[in-house]
This record gives structure tokens, sequence and C-alpha cells, in this order.
């Protein structure tokens, strides 16, 4: 009989005690594309991916052709004239830059149970993970993506010749008509003078322009051979042949043409895919006469960004494969492995621009341990630009917490 009770008083304490156990706590973290319907709340991140930026140097030299070119040659003797008005452009480099973006497809959602596991989860303004447990101006700032529209260049219509003829365009001319008067019963012609103001022709206009750039190169030879009264000396000598070479090139253009040269920089944005990803993308087609086109555009050459080397994630991916009970492991907070990766630009069968840098949707996801989540015990920080870690430290309970653990 009293080996009966025994058993049973046991049994109940057994009972008891497994009643008033606290529930284990727990930790799930799920990429949301996988979640299921029954999922419950928790808090979502997500890691980041890379967009790069490709900024592009565009020069255009546009030539336009002189109002006098068609007298070079007997006015001046110089038959190295723009003939035609036209316009060329040049690639004349190319800069790379990284923007980090929330990635759509990286979105982890993380439940816990219990207050072992209630480590503060550390974000930016995107949602994108930058730390666990970590303290103020700790978490690393982003440059943000703003996206830029593409310049224009100056138009034909928008350039011109200045005035820089000494003279008048217009001339006064004496014109003599006959007017019809009655003398004596009878009409009689008679001549009047008439004056009236017309604009010069394109060749007298030349035949001035010629000789004022005659008389400009006289007034030079005579300021350097020393010939005025008046002499000119040190710095004050300068700037006069300076005012006169100025004055002549000026007039001379009138005859072989003026070229203008502008450079603009036009940007291009591609987003690098995953670590299998070996194909090149279009960025735009260029054309020497043209300039930057769509990449759509049926004339032009197309300019290409491709990845060099896409198998770069060979090691770590090696190492998750190859760990052991890999099915059973805990799935603790993801985060990233950026892989180094190499572009190049082609242009016309040339490489004509290079760039490598970490790119984060090109390199593995891992996961941290769970005991990297357990409250206040450790300190994580990542990089918000490639999701990788940067670092790991072991939190150092106060003393307040010490001495009223120590009093429990």
């Amino acid at each position: 009989m009293f080996k009966k009770s025994f058993l049973l008083s046991l049994s109940v304490v057994i009972l008891l005690a497994a009643a008033c156990k606290t529930p284990l706590s727990t930790v799930s973290v799920n990429n949301v594309k996988t979640l299921s319907a029954g999922h419950g709340d928790g808090i979502i991140y997500a890691l980041p991916k890379n967009v790069l930026e490709i900024q592009v140097d565009v020069v255009k030299t546009t030539h336009i052709k002189g109002p006098f070119a068609s007298f070079a040659v007997a006015l001046l003797g110089t038959d190295d004239i723009i003939s035609k008005n036209s316009s060329e452009y040049k690639l004349n480099g190319i800069r790379f830059k990284t923007f980090a973006l929330s990635d759509e497809n990286a979105h982890f959602l993380v439940e816990t149970q219990g207050a072992e596991y209630s480590a503060h989860l550390n974000m930016n303004r995107q949602g994108i993970l930058t730390g666990i447990n970590s303290l103020p101006g700790e978490s690393l700032g982003i440059d943000e993506l703003k996206f830029k529209p593409s310049p224009n260049f100056t138009e034909f219509s928008n350039i011109s010749y200045s005035d820089v003829m000494a003279k008048d365009f217009h001339v006064e001319a004496v014109d003599t008509i006959f007017r019809q008067v009655i003398k004596d019963s009878s009409y009689v012609r008679v001549p009047v003078l008439k004056k009236q103001i017309r604009a010069k022709n394109a060749q007298d206009q030349a035949n001035e322009a010629a000789a004022f750039i005659v008389r400009l190169r006289k007034r030079r030879f005579k300021l350097v051979a020393g010939v005025y009264e008046k002499f000119y000396e040190g710095k004050a000598l300068e700037l006069a042949l300076k005012e006169l070479e100025r004055q002549e090139n000026e007039y001379v253009s009138l005859f072989t043409g003026k070229s203008f040269t502008e450079q603009k920089t036009f940007y291009f944005y591609h987003e690098p895919g995953t670590a299998l990803d070996k194909d090149s993308t279009e960025l735009f087609k260029f054309s020497k006469t043209e300039g930057v086109l769509p990449a759509n555009s049926k004339t032009g050459l197309p300019v290409a960004i491709y990845p060099e080397n896409p198998n770069i994630s060979g090691a770590i991916q090696n190492y998750l494969n190859n760990r052991a009970d890999n099915t059973t492991l805990v799935n603790g907070i993801c985060y990233r492995m950026p892989a180094m990766c190499k572009f190049g630009i082609t242009y016309d069968k040339k490489t004509i621009g290079e760039f490598s840098d970490l790119i984060a949707q090109k390199g593995s996801v891992l996961s941290l341990p769970l005991e990297y989540m357990k409250t206040g015990k450790y300190n994580v920080v990542f990089d918000p630009e490639t999701g990788a870690m940067r670092s790991v430290k072991q939190l150092i309970p106060n003393d307040n917490n010490s001495k009223k653990s120590k009093k429990e």
C-alpha cells in the first residue's frame, strides 16, 4: 500500500513539474518567397543586391562651315577649311559605381518564440539587415541610388558666328533714276540722284575681312619689331599680342570655319544576375556620327557589359555542400558572402573598360547559428552594401545585471 502511494505521489510531482516547465524557445527564419499558407507573424528583413552605375563620357565635336569658305583659296590662299556642317562623337572614358538596393528575392521572415531568442535586429530605411544587437553608430551607411537623366548636346541651330566685322555690313549706294517732267508742253526725262542703303554682298564682306586680317598681321609684326613710337614691353606687350591673335583667329574662322567641343556624361544602370549568369547585356548603341543611341536602335554598334568570371563562389558553395548534417542544421539569421566579380565593357569587338568589385547577389547566402540570436549575448555588424558580416563581438553583461543575477 505504501509503495503504491509513493509511486502515485511521484507521478503527480512529475506531471506538475512538466506542467510548470517554460515552453522551449524557438527561432524560424524563412525566405518570404518559400512561405506557404498558415505561417505566423514576425520581423521581415532584406539582404542587399548591387546595381552598377556605368558613367560614360562622350565628346561631341561640332564643325561649322565659315560664311566666306568659298573665298578662302582666292583671298587667303588656303584650302584647309570646313566644307560642310558636321558632328563627330567619341567615347572618352568609362567609370563605375556600385549601389545597394533591397533584393526582392532575399526577404526573410524571422519568427521567434520565448524570451531566450529576442535579439535586436537593426535595419536601414530600405529594410536591409545592418546588425544584431548593434549599438548606435555601429551600423554602416550607404549611398542611395538616384537615377540620372541623359544630357543633351548643343544643336547646330544654337551655334553661330559672332559679329566680328570691323565695318558695317551695309553700304550707301547712289543710283541715278529718271523722272518725267512737263517742260514746254512736253514730257522730258530728267536724271535724279537717289541714295539707298543696301547690304554688302558676300564678296565685298569677304574682301574686307581678308584686308583686315592682313592689317592685324602687320600690326603684330610692328609690335614685335618695335616700329611703333610707343614701345610695349613685358605684360603689356604680351596682352597686346594675345588680343591681336584672338582677333585674327576670329576673322580667319570666317573663311576656315569653327569647331566646338563638348563633353557630356551619360548614365546607364545594370543589375548583375546570379553566379550562373554568363550573358552579356547591351547597354546602348553608339555611332561616331550620331552619338549615344537606344539599345534597340537600328544604327550604331552595341556597347555591352559582360561578366568575365561568373564561376566565382565555388569554394563557399563547396563548403555549404559538404558540411556535416546539412539537412538537420537549424535555420538561423541569413546573411551574404559576396563574391569579387570582374566586368568588361565592349564596343566594336574591343574591351574599352573594366571594373572589379564585390557583388552581393553573385555570392552565397549563409546562416548564423541560433546562439547569435540570444538576447544581449552577441553584437554582429553587417555591411548594408554587400550583406557581408563585418564584425562579431561577444557582449559582456553590465555590473547591475551581474549583481542582480548573483542575488537571485
